[in-house]
């Protein structure tokens, strides 16, 4: 039944059985209900992309724990990247549209295997969702990240490694992350800076902060460019 409602369905039909498959499914055999999904993923409908991984692979990932992982890695090397894309965007620890998957935070190297199969990734759309992927576990275990990315270029990895290295960098490199410039082959900074309000200490509401910076560069000449934050006490940061 479930597969002719998907057949003759629209689009809000499709997008929302997937989830509603896997929660009458749960608690019975997850082999057999998990290959109707990855049929389903199949199909190429973007609106099935989006609620599959979230609502149809999510819930089993979070009721089987770190078992799923059995189930879920043949996916990996499905022929079909929409299948691929699936899996890693169901099993990213902290997801999206979703609550963490919370053996996946505490315990991200469980998931090192499927990373693994998908560092060959030739499809830009499925690089791009392991780099997100990347990213969550960066959040709590940057090391792993880093080490991870290391060994796959001393091994050699797919031709979107780089574009998967920045995605999954992305939160180390905003936060100022010296191993994560190193990781992508940029020369460190050495640079301190002194900021001076002029004017005194205390600057009137909604008038300008008009200071002096100034900056040392105790390191190498590398070219670079600044972008700097200042932030100020008060109601708002």
């Amino acid at each position: 039944a479930a597969r002719e409602l998907f057949a003759a369905g629209g689009k809000r039909v499709r997008f929302f059985l997937p989830g509603a498959w896997t929660q009458c499914a749960l608690g019975s055999a997850p082999a057999e209900a998990l290959d109707l999904l990855r049929v389903w993923s199949r199909e190429g409908d973007e609106l099935v992309a989006e609620s599959l991984p979230a609502f149809g692979l999510r819930p089993w990932a979070t009721h089987l724990g770190p078992e799923v992982l059995a189930l879920l890695l043949p996916w990996a090397a499905d022929p079909d990247p929409e299948v691929r894309r699936a899996v890693v965007v169901a099993l990213r620890p902290r997801g999206v549209w979703v609550p963490h998957l919370e053996w996946a935070v505490d315990a991200p190297s469980l998931l090192v295997p499927l990373f693994d199969a998908l560092r060959q990734e030739r499809e830009l759309r499925v690089a791009s969702a392991l780099g997100n992927a990347l990213n969550d576990v960066g959040y709590s275990h940057p090391q792993l990240i880093l080490e991870l990315l290391h060994r796959w270029r001393e091994e050699g990895s797919g031709p979107h490694v780089e574009a998967v290295a920045r995605k999954g960098l992305r939160s180390l490199l905003k936060s100022g992350d010296p191993r994560a410039l190193q990781a992508l082959g940029l020369p460190a900074l050495q640079v301190s800076l002194t900021a001076t309000l002029r004017g005194g200490a205390e600057v009137e509401p909604n008038s300008n902060l008009i200071f002096d910076l100034e900056v040392h560069n105790a390191g190498a000449e590398v070219p670079a460019h600044l972008v700097y934050e200042i932030e100020t006490p008060g109601k708002d940061a």
